[in-house]
């Protein structure tokens, strides 16, 4: 079981950390309030869970979990092409780089 525990929390640190770097980027200047915002959220979904844990049964828990998972997914898709739509983009070659083919020597 700890091995499990300890699987958990290797995967966990990686998405918490890129989780609230997303959440940097989005809310430039508002960042203490979104994360604020995902701190309720948080503790609001463990609430939710330990309310729920006693009455439903495991497969209907697991779900739930999938569900909340695969809408996840696609927000967090729309919210990457959204925030690539709004960005200006991407910069355009310098003249250096278009001053035309590349050639290498090589000395034998």
């Amino acid at each position: 079981m700890q091995k499990i525990h300890g699987f958990r929390l290797h995967l966990h640190k990686p998405c918490l950390s890129f989780l609230l770097g997303l959440y940097g980027v989005l809310f430039e200047k508002h960042k203490e309030a979104a994360f604020a915002n995902y701190r309720l959220w948080e503790s609001l979904g463990f609430v939710i869970a330990f309310g729920y844990s006693t009455k439903l049964q495991v497969y209907i828990k697991l779900y739930i979990l999938l569900s909340v998972l695969v809408l996840s997914m696609v927000m967090y898709g729309a919210a990457e092409y959204l925030e690539a739509k709004s960005s200006p983009g991407t910069p355009t070659a310098t003249k250096d780089e278009n001053a035309g083919p590349i050639t290498q020597e090589t000395h034998m």
